[in-house]
């Protein structure tokens, strides 16, 4: 198709406007085009499983194919933005002057740094300054977690201006919600419990997960799709970066699936390379 429509190009939620009785889309990019592939990084002779061998032909050789870049992530839909000047949803779906916005980050250690590229300074150029969309306290804010990097030296990567704005921690994360039984880092917090303790379904909340380490990662994530606590109730967006370095997450089944699952549910779920 040498015209693509919109509808051809991406995917989409449907929503009722209850108030109005109209239907209205919210546009996604597309799993199928932005999920890592199999073969991402394959620079040397992987053997995924007993079934399936990278012959050495094959090697990337050190360019890695198969990727995508962070900026294919569709900023937020109009309904997520506050009504200027209005209390109630205008018939685009606004939302209400009230609400407040939420920005977790599970692995940020720089403002502006980072492997692959940096998510904080990145979410605040398209998030607030392309759309308009303030996580801003003390109604909302930033809260970000990573235990490689100390408190004075993350804060010395952040601009004077957004400093009031984020909350952070010098800590690893939790992989399970129970204290005491995760393998490592066990005191550390559990990300879902710290949404659900900061915020509440109404507010806007957008969660970025990446501290490459996909056994903690899985056990979150397995724990947001399964919707234990009614997590999904506070979720607007998830962004995760996918790990395909053996085990599980080598299955790109299993990735489609939890992207699926988690669009079904209403998450605006976002594929973080």
């Amino acid at each position: 198709n040498n015209n693509p429509n919109i509808t051809d190009i991406f995917s989409r939620f449907v929503y009722k406007d209850e108030v109005t009785d109209e239907t209205f889309y919210e546009y996604v990019e597309p799993l199928v085009s932005t999920l890592r592939h199999p073969l991402t990084c394959c620079e040397y002779e992987y053997t995924y499983g007993a079934t399936l061998r990278i012959p050495s032909k094959n090697k990337c050789r050190g360019n890695h194919h198969f990727m995508e870049g962070r900026t294919q992530i569709l900023g937020p839909p109009k309904s997520c933005l506050k009504a200027e000047g209005s209390s109630s949803s205008s018939k685009e779906g606004k939302m209400p002057d009230t609400t407040r916005y939420f920005y977790f980050d599970g692995g940020a250690s720089s403002w502006n740094q980072g492997a692959g590229g940096p998510s904080l300074s990145y979410f605040q150029e398209v998030w607030t300054n392309r759309h308009g969309m303030e996580f801003s306290s003390p109604d909302g804010g930033i809260y970000a977690y990573e235990g490689s990097t100390s408190a004075e030296d993350f804060y010395a990567t952040v601009p004077s201006q957004f400093q009031s704005n984020i909350h952070y921690q010098n800590v690893f994360v939790r992989s399970t919600k129970e204290v005491g039984l995760a393998s490592k880092h066990q005191d550390g917090p559990f990300l879902p419990f710290e949404i659900m303790n900061k915020t509440l379904p109404e507010d806007y909340v957008m969660f970025k997960l990446d501290i490459d380490s996909p056994g903690v990662e899985e056990s979150i994530i397995d724990f947001i799709v399964a919707n234990e606590s009614g997590i999904l109730n506070y979720l607007d967006e998830f962004i995760y970066e996918f790990h395909l370095r053996g085990g599980r997450e080598t299955l790109a089944y299993w990735y489609h699936e939890v992207f699926y699952k988690l669009r079904k549910a209403g998450v605006r779920a976002h594929s973080w390379i």
